[in-house]
């Protein structure tokens, strides 16, 4: 009758309509682990669309300064999702 959290759990994020909500919250835990706090004060991350992250930036120089580090923050990214929940690209705004 009862089902352990953690199969409960499994059973969701197998879910295609769902899998996106959980890879979202594993980038939110990414970036408040990994990325620098400086960054993460002047950044939001607003949601994720067909693998792409979209970053809203506190101002239009941040936006341009990220742009440059695209490659590192996705490989920062990447590399602490599974293999099956790579992340194609970033967009900032």
């Amino acid at each position: 009758m009862f089902r352990r959290i953690n199969s409960a759990l499994e059973t969701l994020e197998k879910n295609q309509r769902l899998k996106k909500y959980f890879i979202y919250d594993k980038i939110q835990k990414i970036w408040k682990e990994h990325i620098d706090e400086v960054i993460q004060s002047n950044t939001q991350i607003l949601h994720l669309n067909n693998d792409v992250v979209t970053i809203k930036t506190s101002a239009p120089t941040w936006k341009t300064e990220l742009g440059f580090q695209k490659s590192k923050l996705l490989l920062v990214i990447n590399k602490h999702l599974d293999s099956k929940q790579k992340i194609k690209d970033i967009k900032f705004i």
